[in-house]
């Protein structure tokens, strides 16, 4: 599972971050919706990991029976694997905070994109209904000239 999610970072972070933003509305809350599906596969398959990690080392750390000749030798060889077990855990951490630091920057592009959109169609709304509509009902006075 580590190997699966260390080898789909760079695949991850090209996702969230590819291409332009869509400029439809439509396409906007597809992008959107597809960008929220991504971050749900990538955080549960950190979850998966961190927990297959902890659960490696709790085994790794587990103390050995006393009677046991070779428990020495065992505690030196399992503290050498805890460490390494710890640098990879640590390695994913670091790549998806990464993720995450990148799935958020466009995910706040996404929904500024989408405000824009639906901004842009309320004055286009106001704009044409204000052609529609008597000066009277919008407060406009008639000018006077001299």
């Amino acid at each position: 599972m580590i190997i699966e999610f260390l080898s789909g970072v760079d695949a991850w972070c090209k996702m969230c971050s590819e291409g332009g933003l869509p400029s439809e509305m439509q396409d906007l809350e597809l992008a959107i919706h597809h960008h929220q599906t991504l971050y749900e596969q990538v955080t549960q398959a950190y979850t998966e990991v961190s927990q297959d990690g902890k659960a490696l080392l709790d085994v790794l750390q587990r103390p050995l029976s006393p009677g046991n000749s070779e428990s020495l030798t065992a505690t030196a060889n399992y503290s050498k694997a805890v460490h390494q077990v710890l640098d990879v855990v640590h390695e994913v951490l670091h790549h998806q905070r990464r993720l995450e630091s990148i799935w958020q920057h466009r995910k706040v592009r996404l929904h500024q994109r989408l405000q824009l959109c639906v901004f842009q169609q309320d004055v286009q709304q106001v704009t044409g209904s204000e052609s529609q509509c008597p000066s009277s009902i919008l407060g406009v006075r008639p000018s006077s000239s001299p």
